[in-house]
């Protein structure tokens, strides 16, 4: 359920991952049961495969959710002393999986075996903008930095550890998802433990964004060159001592003047965290998509 900001940015939830706690069973048992309950649904289609490697879960599925989308579940941690037989890991994507028949038939049957409401592991916090990838830039920070580049537009970013709360990425939505408009994306990973408006601020990330479509209008020339440089210099700021008086003074107007910082909107953050209450309780099943 996508919320659009104020500002025209779309928030949305891209991947959540929850835990429960089963009241009975062991994990053998249980992971048997769950086997033979998706199979016992001639609308449920899985890939089920068992690994042993310490920090996953022993028995893993692969549910197609039968509109494209999917979503996985585990079963008893490998903690290295052996498994942790009443835990279960469901991860989806809400915008995706959610109105399926499937997803609901599925978590519903977690979620009446479950001690209490699922906990929240980690989600990630897509933000998207109506902007070209070669006009908006991830700013480097204390974090690791990674970067993979085909062109100016098929170019992503990262800051941060993967799967760690506070990693970051930023690439081009439009390209992903063949789009024909300008759609850049900001996913940032948001740990259950550090939900608050204040916490998840304090991880933000500089996002720097170009407008260079308003330079246009109010008739700001620059050359090609200076374009480059203007970009080259938008990821290494110290560079700008540098250049001489004329070149410093004119760089330093456009980037005054026709940039600004992607901003988390803390109405629109907190609606969409409020979203999360959802996964308490099961989910009423409305019969429209089978």
């Amino acid at each position: 359920m996508p919320v659009r900001s104020g500002t025209g940015d779309t928030y949305s939830i891209d991947k959540l991952l929850l835990d429960f706690k089963l009241r009975y069973r062991s994990g053998g048992e249980w992971a048997a049961d769950f086997l033979a309950f998706l199979a016992d649904d001639r609308w449920v289609y899985f890939d089920h495969w068992t690994t042993s490697r310490i920090g996953t879960f022993r028995e893993q599925f692969s549910v197609d959710c039968g509109d494209g989308s999917s979503f996985w579940v585990g079963i008893g941690l490998n903690d290295g002393t052996g498994k942790v037989t009443n835990r279960v890991r469901l991860e989806f994507n809400p915008n995706k999986a959610v109105e399926t028949y499937v997803f609901t038939h599925v978590f519903n049957r977690l979620r009446s075996l479950a001690v209490g409401p699922p906990g929240i592991v980690r989600f990630d916090l897509a933000v998207d903008f109506p902007v070209l990838r070669s006009d908006c830039w991830l700013l480097k920070d204390r974090r690791t930095y990674e970067e993979f580049r085909r062109s100016e537009e098929d170019r992503t970013q990262y800051l941060g550890e993967r799967n760690k709360h506070g990693r970051c990425k930023l690439y081009n939505k439009a390209l992903e998802s063949k789009l024909n408009y300008p759609l850049s994306r900001l996913e940032i990973t948001i740990g259950g433990d550090f939900l608050e408006y204040e916490q998840v601020l304090a991880i933000w990330p500089q996002v720097m964004i170009w407008n260079d479509l308003q330079m246009v209008f109010d008739g700001e020339k620059i050359s090609d060159t200076d374009r480059v440089l203007l970009k080259c210099l938008i990821m290494c700021p110290d560079l700008v001592e540098e250049l001489g008086r004329t070149k410093k003074e004119k760089i330093r107007r456009i980037l005054g003047g026709y940039t600004r910082f992607l901003e988390m909107d803390k109405q629109t953050y907190e609606t969409i965290i409020s979203q999360l209450y959802i996964y308490g309780q099961e989910i009423p099943w409305n019969g429209a998509t089978l």
